[in-house]
């Protein structure tokens, strides 16, 4: 759903369906009749595209070759100098990727393969459950700034560090 020049993810069942958003100065709420379906940190970039994997939980557990198709949505969602990490898709061998975009906006991809596919369903289940509390896995926060450090960190695995988000300076 666009609001103010930004996309922001709904769950899948409620796509293509008539939405209430409301923007507040840190957030974004999107309703659908009486429900709140979404909410968000707003995002003043324009163009900026903000998604709560969560929501597409449904959709990756009726069809999980859905996450070979993410990489266009991806790449015309980055930013002009932006980096794309592709890790464990088994995309298909035709170009599917729109390398025009990529070009024009000067936009660095890196990729490698992993057993998503087959780990993807179990690990729907593990979330839908409880079990799995995906935001909970960041164990770091840590500034653009001081990527060299954070990358020892994670590599060495010191610190008890499991996954590291990167912030952008200032934020």
């Amino acid at each position: 759903m666009r609001y103010r020049g930004t996309d922001y993810s709904v769950p899948t069942a409620y796509g293509h369906r008539e939405v209430l958003i409301r923007g507040y100065v840190e957030s974004v709420v999107i309703a659908c009749g009486a429900e709140i379906i979404a909410r968000h940190v707003r995002s003043y970039e324009r163009e900026d595209f903000v998604f709560d994997p969560l929501h597409y939980l449904a959709l990756l557990e009726r069809k999980t070759g859905a996450i070979d198709q993410a990489a266009p949505l991806v790449i015309n969602s980055v930013k002009k100098g932006g980096i794309v990490s592709i890790v464990g898709v088994y995309g298909p061998t035709g170009n599917v990727v729109p390398i025009g975009n990529v070009v024009n906006k000067g936009i660095t991809i890196r990729a490698n393969q992993a057993s998503v596919k087959r780990l993807l369903p179990k690990l729907i289940e593990h979330v839908r459950e409880g079990r799995i509390e995906p935001k909970k896995l960041i164990t770091h926060r840590v500034p653009l700034d001081d990527i060299a450090d954070a990358y020892h960190i994670f590599s060495a695995k010191l610190e008890g560090c499991i996954k590291p988000v990167l912030l952008p300076n200032g934020a």
